[in-house]
């Protein structure tokens, strides 16, 4: 299912969508289902000098992870780079209700007006509109905020939906839309800007 939409928004530094590192992280989570990780172990799945930046990394894709079914995992693991990014960014999608809401608010709206791509200025709009029924937003500063546009557009620009100034419908095999269906996710059809007709060819 899609992220609840009362889950609040939540700023973050882990950015972008981490593909290379969620191939080590989901191989890894996938073959040792363990109640804690030590950072010994942390340590062999990510080549990052920094602690607190390894935990903080593989605590992020570990709730990506979490997300996906087990078929989806598996996929994601044997499948190229371009369908393990798509399906990153699915994995972000259902974790970060700020990224779902720009692209269901502002990236599609403006795919079907055959607008241009999103921009900093339209999700500093969306997070205002937001501060109402989210007054937690009001006290994140300008540095606060302006990290996390360049999370959501580092993200858009890196899966493809985002080239050159234009929004672009994600490609992706039939078989991915089709596991993507069947974990009861029918709503990234729509967030990769699949067609009516394609969308029904995935049913």
């Amino acid at each position: 299912m899609s992220i609840s939409k009362q889950s609040l928004y939540k700023a973050t530094n882990v950015g972008g969508l981490l593909v290379e590192d969620s191939v080590r992280v989901f191989e890894f989570l996938h073959r040792n289902r363990l109640d804690f990780y030590t950072d010994a172990l942390i340590e062999q799945v990510l080549p990052v000098k920094s602690i607190t930046s390894r935990r903080r990394i593989f605590q992020e894709l570990k709730r990506r992870y979490k997300v996906l079914d087990t078929a989806l995992v598996e996929y994601f693991l044997q499948t190229n780079r371009a369908e393990q990014t798509v399906i990153a960014f699915y994995a972000a999608l259902k974790n970060y209700r700020f990224l779902n809401d720009v692209v269901f608010e502002i990236l599609i709206p403006k795919y079907k007006l055959n607008q241009e791509s999103v921009s900093t200025m339209d999700i500093l709009t969306l997070l205002d509109s937001k501060a109402a029924e989210q007054e937690h937003i009001a006290n994140w500063s300008v540095r606060t905020r302006k990290n996390m546009c360049i999370f959501i557009l580092s993200m858009l620009k890196e899966v493809g939906i985002q080239q050159n100034g234009l929004i672009v419908p994600l490609s992706a095999s039939a078989q991915l839309w089709q596991l993507i269906a069947a974990a009861g996710d029918l709503w990234m059809l729509q967030a990769a800007l699949l067609s009516k007709n394609e969308q029904q060819q995935v049913l």
